[in-house]
């Protein structure tokens, strides 16, 4: 079985084998870190219909090309008294001076923003950029001068702008998730060595697949986000699959087997499980190539990366 006589090569070579593998770990990870390819967060959405109107928009009428910000407005006193008003347009003011805003439909001139009862109405700011492109600094800006939540009159600003300045831009889940896993595995195994086979073996993959995402994004481009969603399928599925070997190979020992013997079997059973649940899980992202979207295509690659 080639398994088998891989796993007896690897065993009987394993000082080999663990240098070849940090060897080419350091390697790869040099060269992905070193020529890493611009992330592209291109939401078109390909040929679609949608991405084709959105192009006849930007052609005809740039300026209405972008997005949009929305200023929601809620006073009890009714968006037309003459205190509310005068808060609400210095707000409306605001906006209009902020980078990339081209136009202000005010609530007091457009038809339809108002609620019936008086109490309730929204603004819209033109923008002539997509939202990725518009600074955070200035709709953070924006936020802190316009944005009230308590008083006579409540302000709150809206749109896919305003979601991409108030998203952090990382935090530190995935290493409480890691400490998680080293303590679960601590108590489970007894073992400081069985705990970091497995945790070792999901940190190597997650590195050299952030540096096959950045390496292979000259080929197949993928968003900004990409990733965090490969740190996260490398972290889950590296510790899983790591352990289904480990502990199948402790089981090997406990029974009387020699060391040797129990890596084969470990890598035979186990290992089998391994790779055909891998590969299983290629083959399924790979499915995304179906959507015929060139994001969806860097997302794929990137997520299959660390298996």
């Amino acid at each position: 079985m080639r398994l088998a006589r891989l796993a007896r090569f690897c065993y009987r070579r394993r000082r080999l084998t663990l240098a070849g593998w940090i060897a080419g770990t350091i390697a790869v990870m040099a060269l992905g870190f070193g020529f890493a390819a611009e992330p592209l967060n291109d939401f078109s959405g390909g040929g679609s219909g949608s991405a084709k109107a959105s192009d006849l928009l930007e052609e005809h009428f740039p300026e209405r090309s972008g997005d949009s910000i929305t200023l929601a407005v809620r006073a009890d006193a009714g968006v037309r008294d003459p205190q509310v008003k005068a808060r609400v347009e210095r707000a409306l003011d605001r906006l209009a001076r902020t980078p990339h805003v081209t136009s202000v439909a005010s609530p007091y001139e457009t038809p339809g923003q108002i609620s019936e009862d008086g109490r309730t109405a929204f603004a819209t700011g033109g923008l002539d950029v997509p939202s990725d492109d518009m600074p955070r600094a200035d709709v953070t800006a924006l936020l802190d001068d316009v944005r009230t939540d308590s008083g006579p009159v409540r302000l709150q600003l809206g749109g896919s702008a305003v979601d991409a300045a108030e998203t952090p831009g990382g935090g530190p889940s995935e290493g409480i998730g890691l400490l998680a896993a080293i303590v679960i595995l601590l108590v489970a195994f007894g073992s400081v060595l069985a705990m970091g086979l497995p945790i070792v073996t999901a940190l190597f993959g997650i590195g050299t697949g952030l540096a096959l995402i950045m390496l292979l994004g000259h080929l197949l481009p993928a968003p900004s986000f990409s990733p965090i969603i490969a740190a996260l399928i490398g972290l889950g599925v590296g510790i899983d699959y790591a352990l289904f070997i480990v502990t199948r190979h402790r089981e090997e020992m406990h029974a009387g087997a020699d060391p040797e013997e129990a890596a084969v079997t470990a890598v035979t059973t186990a290992g089998r499980a391994v790779l055909f649940a891998g590969t299983t899980v290629v083959i399924a992202l790979m499915g995304l190539f179906i959507m015929q979207q060139r994001l969806l295509n860097g997302v794929a690659v990137a997520a299959a990366s660390p298996c």
